[in-house]
């Protein structure tokens, strides 16, 4: 009757701290008594309630004592320095039901205490919450022997010196880069955690981890863990940022390190590190040489090859394109954003060539292209297609025109090609070269 009595009261208690506080709680039961070298099953259930992330419970066995697990609920079991621990990386449901298996020394006697402890992060800091204790009489004797409680173990330690050092690429990079980290941590036996903020729009996969428990890429954030440290001094990690490859700028990697030491939580900030995008080259004219057709291919007239044009083929709106001229200074190669011209609709007279230089989806300034190849001449910013594409150049010959494709494939532009246009409206070269009786020159 007072066993039920004390089950009721213990009911009440865990709903009460589930309804009052954000904290988790745990209703934990298991037997009153056990006999010398026997073994008991202890039955813990656990309410979340506030608790995110990361959580583990834990209980300080008396010493001789052993245990074994059983029911996880998704949590990894651990059984170490006479601690039984429960670690769960994330938290999915409302309530865990875990158990697990206590083996009692043959020499055990008397009235022992078996202190429960749950950590759960709180501010990204190991916040703790102390529970009820456990007590268990061991031996034949309804008056059980005053003996040593279990406590937990407040030894102070010497401090850790923690510290972490991040590399990135000290260049451009683009699409994908390696981020390596570094992290000294002394003789640190305990929980450690790693987030850094990756740029906006990427994700990152785990290269190599020096024993991480979890890994974790999600809403810009990187996130690795460790629950159970070796005697290794020093943390090598790896891990690849893929972003997308028209991705240009500097962002930084922003991080901070968590553990518990001497059961109070540590956080400690990583510096900042810068790492700058470049737009791939397939984006900013690479790969564009296919879109330039050979009008001799084959043996066959230019005006023969109309069928495989390519881009070159493909007709624009009635009424012009919309085209942005930046101007550059043959002093200064270093296009400004003030040197932007208002859009206008190209209006000349004829056919005349230029150069396409690159293709994107986003608006790139066209001061990128004049300062990253030193181009000299104005460059246009056509919306074709949903694309921006941009050229350089208007020449009355296509021969001129190739000249001029060529130096700029010198200048480091990768696939410029020629096009053509007719009183401003974009054909195919095949078409202008048949326009204007000219021949088409590899």
């Amino acid at each position: 009757m007072i066993r039920v009595l004390l089950i009721m009261v213990n009911v009440f208690f865990f709903w009460m701290a589930r309804l009052l506080s954000g904290d988790p709680a745990a209703d934990i039961t298991a037997p009153e008594s056990v006999k010398p070298g026997e073994s008991f099953t202890v039955n813990v259930r656990i309410m979340v309630n506030d608790a995110k992330d990361f959580m583990r419970f834990t209980m300080l066995l008396p010493e001789g004592f052993t245990a074994t697990v059983g029911q996880t609920d998704g949590a990894k079991f651990l059984f170490e320095e006479q601690k039984v621990k429960f670690i769960w990386a994330q938290l999915s449901k409302e309530e865990m039901n875990i158990t697990f298996n206590v083996k009692v020394p043959a020499n055990a006697s008397g009235a022992y205490t078996l202190q429960p402890n749950i950590t759960h992060p709180v501010n990204n800091l190991p916040s703790n919450v102390v529970l009820n204790p456990l007590k268990i009489n061991v031996g034949e004797s309804s008056t059980p022997v005053a003996t040593q409680p279990s406590k937990p173990d407040t030894t102070q330690r010497p401090p850790v010196q923690v510290s972490v050092l991040r590399t990135v690429p000290n260049t451009a990079v683009t699409g994908e880069f390696f981020v390596d980290m570094s992290i000294q941590k002394g003789d640190l036996r305990t929980f450690l955690k790693l987030v850094d903020s990756i740029p906006p729009g990427c994700s990152a996969v785990l290269v190599s981890g020096d024993g991480s428990s979890d890994f974790e890429s999600k809403d810009g954030a990187v996130t690795i863990r460790w629950y159970s440290l070796t005697e290794r001094p020093t943390l090598n990690i790896r891990y690849k940022v893929i972003a997308s490859p028209d991705m240009e700028g500097t962002y930084p990697i922003k991080g901070m390190i968590s553990y518990v030491e001497n059961e109070n939580g540590k956080l400690i900030p990583i510096p900042p590190s810068d790492v700058t995008f470049k737009p791939s080259a397939a984006l900013t004219g690479g790969n564009q040489r296919q879109n330039e057709t050979t009008p001799e291919e084959n043996n066959k007239p230019a005006f023969q090859s109309n069928a495989n044009a390519g881009e070159d083929a493909q007709k624009t709106q009635e009424g012009g394109i919309k085209t942005t001229a930046v101007v550059t200074s043959g002093n200064n190669q270093k296009a400004t954003e003030n040197q932007t011209q208002p859009e206008q609709t190209t209006s000349a007279v004829g056919v005349n060539y230029s150069i396409q230089i690159a293709a994107m989806q986003r608006n790139v300034p066209v001061s990128y292209y004049a300062g990253t190849y030193a181009i000299t001449t104005p460059i246009n910013r056509e919306q074709i297609d949903g694309l921006n594409k941009y050229t350089t150049g208007n020449f009355s010959t296509y021969d001129d025109a190739r000249n001029s494709r060529e130096q700029l494939r010198g200048k480091g532009v990768e696939g410029p090609f020629v096009t053509a246009y007719s009183n401003g409206r974009r054909i195919t070269v095949q078409e202008a070269l048949m326009i204007t009786s000219q021949k088409w020159v590899r």
